[in-house]
């Protein structure tokens, strides 16, 4: 990628760098070329990013600095295998299978209801009134579950529980 001046002040996104802090040796985040921001220029700024957009960046850019190296390998390890134990733990329940069961799964899987007694729209409304969020329903019969970084397995066996006992 070309990174000239005259190149990079036209991207239309906001550009966020490292540079050093008053402390020595220690670096710390700043936005590149703000001058040309809509922040900064109004309606002259080229980039077309809110704020919110640009903070999300940076909590996505410091949460990788914060991990290392072997963060993002870390991260999606530990949620390949909280998300295999949730399918595994779902799918040994009464009423109730994961689609492709054997297959491999990252965060998402569908979770299908065998007995028909209630539908997917009225399980999820009875989980909420225990300030469980158990998924979105696709169908009258199936939910989409996902597990998230932020779920641990107690959290997936509180929603198991809940399952056996609705």
């Amino acid at each position: 990628m070309h990174d000239g001046p005259t190149f990079v002040y036209e991207l239309r996104t906001r550009l966020f760098g490292l540079a050093p802090t008053g402390t020595a040796g220690e670096v710390g985040f700043i936005d590149i070329a703000y001058e040309r921001t809509s922040l900064a220029a109004r309606e002259n700024g080229v980039e077309w990013i809110g704020t919110a957009s640009a903070l999300s960046g940076i909590v996505a850019g410091t949460f990788l600095a914060l991990h290392g190296p072997a963060g993002l390998t870390e991260l999606s390890s530990s949620i390949f295998d909280r998300t295999s134990y949730a399918i595994d733990r779902l799918d040994a329940l009464d009423g109730f299978r994961v689609a492709d069961v054997h297959r491999p799964h990252f965060r998402e899987f569908v979770l299908h209801l065998q007995d028909g007694a209630k539908t997917a729209s009225e399980l999820l409304s009875q989980l909420a009134t225990r300030n469980i969020f158990g998924g979105v329903a696709l169908s009258r019969q199936s939910i989409l579950v996902c597990v998230i970084e932020a779920r641990s397995t107690d959290d997936i066996e509180t929603l198991a529980t809940a399952l056996e006992n609705l």
